[in-house]
């Protein structure tokens, strides 16, 4: 992009440098058009890139909490079960 940017000034420059010759005028007016539309579409491709960075900045939050609260429920289970298997073996003996 910034190449881009940095031609568009040499050609700028260049425009200006050749004020009294309309057909390099117009050569050089074209190339201008044509980078910045070059420009303008790369930005465009950037800022989709972007927007699709943030969806899935914000997929991979969703899916973190989601496995953080199966963790938690995972190890809230756990204890649920041992504590059960301690019951159960503490009635075993009483029979």
């Amino acid at each position: 992009m910034e190449d881009i940017e940095s031609d568009l000034q040499d050609k700028s420059v260049a425009l200006e440098a050749n004020k009294g010759v309309p057909s390099k005028q117009k050569k050089i007016s074209k190339l201008i058009a044509s980078d910045t539309e070059r420009l303008k579409k790369l930005q465009r491709k950037m800022e989709k890139e972007k927007e699709k960075e943030r969806e899935n900045t914000m997929m991979l939050e969703k899916v973190t909490t989601k496995l953080t609260n199966l963790r938690d429920t995972l190890e809230s289970l756990e204890k649920r079960s041992k504590k059960l298997h301690s019951w159960l073996d503490t009635e075993l003996l009483t029979v």
